[in-house]
Order: C-alpha cells, then structure tokens, then sequence
C-alpha cells in the first residue's frame, strides 16, 4: 500500500512539471515576438503563434495542414526552399537569410532558423522560426545606394562611373572599339548658387542631369562626379567624330534657361572629351577629360574641347565636310559611276554596281570613303540613298532601252535605310517611277545592318523579295560573320571583302577565309562574288575556290554611264583570261 501512494504521489509530482513545462512552451510560443511555425514532416503547418500570422498575414485556420512551401516561397525560390527543406530532413538545422512572400503578395526581407524536432532519436516534424530583417535589409541597401549613386540626382557617382569605365575599356580591347570619357560642368553654377541660394542651385543640378540622362543613349553611362561637375562615358565609336557628335548634341542640350522657381535661368556647359586607345586605363582617361575641361573654361566655355590636338582637328575636317554636304545634294554634285561584275566562266558582264561620286567644287572628285561615314552618322544617307536608288534605276532603264543585255544593277543600301519603315515603298516607287524591272535591281547590304534585327528590316526584305528583287550580303567577313545571315534571310550572292581578296597571294590567313566562304556559298547554292581583283594570280585562284563572278581593276576601274556600253561589248563572249 505504501510502495502504491508513492507511486501516486510521483504521478502526481510529474504531472505537475509537466504542466508547468507546458505552460512554460506554450506561452513562449505564442507570445514570442518570433515568427514561429511548426510543421509536420511533410512540411505542413500544425501550429504557428500570433507573430507568425502578423508577419505573413495569414491565420493558423488559413493554413492548418497546408504546406507552407506553397504558401510563403515566391517562385523564383522554389528550388531554395526545397534544398532548406533537405537538409532539416537529414536532421542538419539550416540558419539563412532569404526573401518570402505575405499573404497580400509582397514579399519580405526574413532570417530562417530551421531545426528538427525529435523524440527517442524519431523525428516528428519542424520548427521554423522567421524574423523580419527588412528594415535592416532596406538600411544596407540605402548604405550599398549611397556609395554608388548620388543622392541628389540619382545619378551614379565617380566611383561608380570609373568602375564601369574599367569593365568598357576591357570590353574595348577585346571588340576593338573605341570609348569617349566626356567631362563636363555648369559655366554659371556658382553665380547661381549665391544669388539664388543652395536649393535654387539643387534645383539646377536636378535639371541637368535630367537633361543629360534624355541627350545620351542607353548604353550611355552618365555620373554626377561631385559639385557641378557631370561626367559620361560614350561607348561603340570608332573615332573622333563620334565622340564630337555627342559633344555638341550635349552642349545644345544646355542652350536653353532652365526654369526655377517660377525665373527662366540661362546656363550653359563646357565639355572636355578623352579618347580612348589601346593602352589608356581608366585613371588616364578620367585625368585627360578633366585636362581638356580645364583646357575649354579657358578658352571661352560653352564649348567642347579634345585632349588630343589630332582629335580636334579630324572633329574640324568632319564639321567642314558635314556644312558642304547639306548643299551638296541641292547643288547636284553627286554622280554615279558603274563598275561591272564579270562571269568567271563565260566572260560576260552579268552586273554591274553603281558607286556614288561627289564631285566638290574645290577638293575635286571625292570616293565614298571620304563622305559616307559622316552621311551616316548625320542623317543625311537617307536623301543620298534615295537619289543613288533613283538614279541607278532611270540609268539602267536607259541602257536597256539602248539595247544593253539584261542584267542587274547593285545598289548598297546603308543600315540607316533599312531602318526606314517606308523603305520597301520607295524602292518599288523608284523602279516604278524609272519603269525598270524588279529583276534588274540587286540590293547589297553589309553584315552590320543584320548585327541589329528589326521587324523594319525584316518587312522589307520580305516584301522585296516578293517583288523579284535580289540581295546580296556585301563584304562579307569583315563584320561578325554569321551563318545564321545566309540562313534567315533572302541573299542570293554573297561578296567577298576585297580586303581579303587583296591578301591572297601573301596571307595564308586571307587565303583561307577566301576559300571557305566561297566552299560554302556554292554548297549552299549562292553566286560567290569577289571584289577587288587586280591581276590575273588573283584570278586564278578565285576560279580554283569555286567563285563564280568577279569584279576590280583588274577588268575595268569604276566608269561613266556613257563608257559601259562601250565597255560590254568588249567584254562580252571573251574569256576571263585575255583580260589586261
């Protein structure tokens, strides 16, 4: 009897701790300022106190016996959240810090501390304790903001700016282009400054930025580098001009008062430009900007200025040709010449390309590699195109009618005009103004038209081709030669560079790349044409790769319209070989 109310007495003892480890538990859990859960082993929700539903805005009657994967884990952390999930099921506890989403769909910044829960070595379920960590997350992310971007303007800051001048220029050696580091300040910041206060001169700072942000491209980096003074940093140029071209567009920016506080205030800005080379660092670069905007405010302000007095003076030579071009086209001192494509086999003319010519007033007649660059980067190769279009059209129409055999004309089309959403209309208007036939017109494109895709593009060949008109992709090799070009697209001829057709006899290099893209234009069923060709070792070897036309000097230099006549009949049944 006395071994028995012992007994009851230790029931009793236990039960009574018990009850107090219970209520020791249970008020821990539910009022923990802690979000926790428990779960199953399956991962669904047993229990879960009253942080936990503040925290992620559901109820435990909303998500008893859900899995809770389902519930909080956005999808791009599925895969994370699974692994976590592992490893608490091999009984290894899991500390990390990771993003989950609220009921509402927001998504929230939380520590997780993930352990097993256990008895006599047998695993129940999991507990999972979650702290909101946001507003320490939001104050890291402020401080990261705060050593990269300028407060004021949202603008990266000179750290930023030559950290991203270093990855370019590593870019640049690699690609082989060049990059323009532009520096530039507000000529009157200060005189605004002090009679109109720091806010007004904030303001002023605001406003620059946000014209200079609308000035440049998107792959364009601009920075505030510290009190007026902007810097950026211009990417894809191969020279000079392009860098001057930004420069001016930036200045004219900045020709127009900025209004503030109800006062139109004039201002104006001075740009110093560096240029890179293959040896320039970023600290280089930077320091020469810098030197060139001193160089400027010197001189005058408002104005933009080189590092390099060599720089300077191709930027002049460029602003020259650019003012005589605008009048060139009014004027009429543009002119085609002709140069014909000849049949390896049969020596024929089977083509001929038309070449624009600009006869200038005092330089004498100048090659397209004196103007086309700048028509392009000016906007001006549009009208010169569409009179190139014209003109080789109505000439053809008038050798036909002289009783000239039928073949085409080539015209070379810039990547600008495929641009032009009405470029497929003014090709058919120009050979139905000229009344020559879709059949006799070959259009060449080079590979960087194709490097930037456009539905543009794309309806115009399209609808080109529909119309009997050919294409040929012009100097090819020379860009990023693509077999996805000969693919997607309608060629029917490809060209190969003259540059390599130059180096033949002394390149086994230029050697080689002739001889695999003539292999594989004719397996893939083109008409292999190369230019350049200036004696007959040349054309031997052309005819031992499989070309199957050929055009250069070596037949007959560029002529007039009146001399390809002439020049045909000549030509036409002789073999290749008897040329001079």
């Amino acid at each position: 009897m006395l071994e028995l109310q012992i007994s009851e007495v230790e029931r009793a003892r236990v039960s009574s701790e018990l009850e107090v480890q219970r209520a020791y538990f249970s008020q821990l859990f539910s009022n923990s300022p802690e979000a926790i859960v428990l779960l199953d082993n399956t991962d669904r929700v047993v229990d879960a106190n009253a942080a936990f539903e503040e925290l992620f805005q559901y109820s435990l009657s909303e998500i008893h016996g859900r899995d809770l994967n389902d519930l909080i884990v956005p999808e791009d952390r599925v895969e994370e959240a699974r692994e976590l999930s592992e490893r608490v099921l091999l009984r290894t506890p899991v500390d990390h810090e990771t993003v989950r989403r609220r009921k509402d769909g927001t998504l929230v910044d939380v520590s997780l501390l993930g352990c097993p829960i256990e008895l006599d070595s047998e695993r129940l379920g999991v507990f999972g304790i979650y702290r909101d960590f946001s507003v320490r997350k939001e104050h890291e992310r402020h401080l990261e903001y705060l050593a990269r971007y300028d407060p004021l303007t949202g603008l990266p800051n000179r750290f930023l700016f030559e950290d991203r001048l270093r990855q370019m220029l590593a870019k640049a050696r690699r690609t082989g282009e060049r990059i323009a580091v532009h520096f530039l300040d507000l000529d009157n910041f200060k005189a605004i400054n002090d009679t109109m206060g720091h806010r007004a001169g904030d303001q002023l700072l605001q406003a620059a930025a946000g014209r200079l942000r609308e000035t440049v491209r998107e792959s364009d980096s601009v920075a505030r580098l510290g009190g007026d003074e902007f810097g950026v940093l211009q990417t894809g140029i191969s020279d000079a001009v392009g860098a001057t071209i930004l420069a001016r567009k930036i200045v004219d920016a900045f020709s127009e008062p900025v209004r503030i506080n109800g006062r139109r205030v004039p201002t104006a800005v001075t740009v110093g430009i560096s240029l890179s080379s293959p040896e320039a660092g970023a600290e280089q670069m930077m320091a020469e900007a810098d030197t060139a905007l001193y160089k400027g405010k010197t001189a005058g302000r408002n104005r933009f200025e080189f590092h390099n007095r060599a720089m300077a003076d191709e930027v002049c030579e460029y602003a020259s040709i650019h003012r005589e071009l605008h009048r060139a086209l009014e004027r009429e001192e543009f002119f085609l010449e002709y140069q014909p494509q000849v049949d390896l086999a049969s020596g024929a003319v089977v083509g001929c390309e038309a070449l624009v010519r600009w006869r200038h007033p005092e330089r004498g007649v100048l090659g397209p590699d004196s103007f086309i660059k700048i028509c392009e980067r000016s906007g001006l190769i549009g009208p010169l195109g569409e009179w190139v279009l014209e003109e080789a059209c109505r000439q053809r129409k008038r050798w036909s009618d002289a009783g000239v055999p039928d073949f085409p004309i080539a015209v070379n089309l810039a990547a600008a005009q495929f641009r032009d959403p009405r470029l497929a209309e003014k090709v058919v208007d120009a050979l139905d103004r000229s009344g020559l036939p879709p059949s006799l017109l070959h259009l060449e494109l080079t590979e960087s038209t194709l490097l930037e895709p456009s539905d543009a593009l794309e309806q115009a060949l399209e609808i080109l081709n529909r119309k009997g008109i050919k294409f040929c992709i012009d100097d090819f090799g020379t860009g990023y030669s693509s077999l996805r070009y000969l693919r997607s697209f309608p060629f029917h001829k490809v060209k190969i560079a003259r540059e390599f057709v130059s180096g033949i006899l002394d390149s086994s290099d230029d050697a080689v790349i002739v001889d695999a893209v003539a292999g594989l234009g004719v397996k893939l069923g083109l008409v292999v044409l190369a230019e350049g060709v200036e004696d007959g070792r040349q054309l031997d070897f052309l005819a031992r790769c499989g070309c199957t036309e050929v055009q250069g000097y070596h037949f007959s230099p560029p002529v007039a319209a009146d001399d390809i006549v002439g020049l045909i009949r000549a030509w036409t049944g002789n073999p290749v070989s008897r040329a001079v």
